[in-house]
């Protein structure tokens, strides 16, 4: 097969798919070359080393294990009748670019929403959220129907670009904002448990990807919703960034929040979320349900 003889640079994080692909690998450290290996040389690195360089699995991650639903504490949350339809196609009837008529999940756990672009995944939170205007699915929680409106109340999304969610001139500012009544205590103790401390008079804009993903995630708490939606949490994120995302979505785990995490990291599902739902062209395959 014939090459058109072009030069390819790569900047990433996950790098198991370019295992075979890289000739020449360049590991950079604060802004400085540190050092040039061959292709062969980078995945021939011992796990030790891997770890000492904060770099991700040079493995492809194992799916989730296919298992019975287990039991966990807190009530089922069921999903029935999210419709959203799509452009008419030519000549046809509206395609529905969402499609669930009934799913029932534990809350208090984290749950990985995977599937290919436009399978529906963001469509899905914002139908989850009450974003979704067009929408008149039914979402019950604790054995209450929760109407769209109050959804908004209950439910809050941490959008891809977190940035376009900070807006105060410090990260204590940002947690008061959220609150119902200002409360610097309480504000304060959520930046303790999710690592936030030391930065409570920092610009949000000053912090590093994964503290401002944090700083969401604190805001959400402090707003008491009982249902949080990361959406695409650890996009461009190292191994350290990414294990603090986990980190942090433990920690609403542990305050009985429940996290619905839109990814296509695999690594980060493995290391946060207890159970996962696929979807695929609006809908959710039915083996996805499954916990692992």
């Amino acid at each position: 097969m014939e090459t058109a003889g072009k030069t390819i640079v790569i900047a990433e994080h996950r790098l198991h798919y370019i295992k075979d692909l890289a000739d020449t690998v360049i590991y950079l450290r604060e802004g400085s070359i540190e050092r040039v290996l061959s292709g062969k040389e980078f995945f021939s690195l011992p796990p030790e080393e891997i770890s000492a360089l904060h770099l991700r699995s040079f493995s492809t991650p194992a799916p989730f294990v296919s298992a019975r639903e287990k039991s966990a504490s807190g009530e089922n949350l069921v999903i029935r009748n999210f419709q959203i339809g799509g452009r008419k196609a030519s000549g046809g009837k509206d395609a529905l670019r969402l499609d669930i008529a009934g799913l029932s999940l534990k809350t208090g756990r984290a749950i990985a929403v995977t599937g290919t672009n436009g399978a529906g995944k963001t469509t899905f939170a914002r139908c989850l959220c009450g974003l979704e205007k067009r929408d008149r699915g039914v979402l019950i929680l604790n054995g209450k129907i929760i109407s769209r409106k109050e959804r908004l109340k209950r439910c809050y999304m941490v959008m891809q670009d977190v940035n376009c969610q900070l807006f105060t001139e410090s990260v204590l500012d940002e947690v008061l904002l959220s609150m119902k009544n200002e409360d610097v205590d309480a504000a304060e103790s959520i930046l303790v448990s999710l690592g936030l401390a030391q930065c409570r008079d920092r610009h949000p804009q000053s912090l590093s990807g994964g503290q401002k993903q944090r700083l969401a995630i604190a805001s959400a708490v402090a707003a008491e919703r009982d249902i949080i939606v990361l959406d695409e949490p650890t996009s461009g994120l190292d191994l350290t960034h990414m294990r603090e995302v986990a980190a942090a979505i433990t920690r609403l785990i542990a305050l009985k929040k429940t996290v619905f995490v839109i990814t296509h990291d695999t690594e980060l599902a493995h290391a946060a979320c207890s159970s996962m739902i696929r979807m695929e062209a609006g809908r959710v395959e039915p083996e996805s349900r499954l916990a692992y």
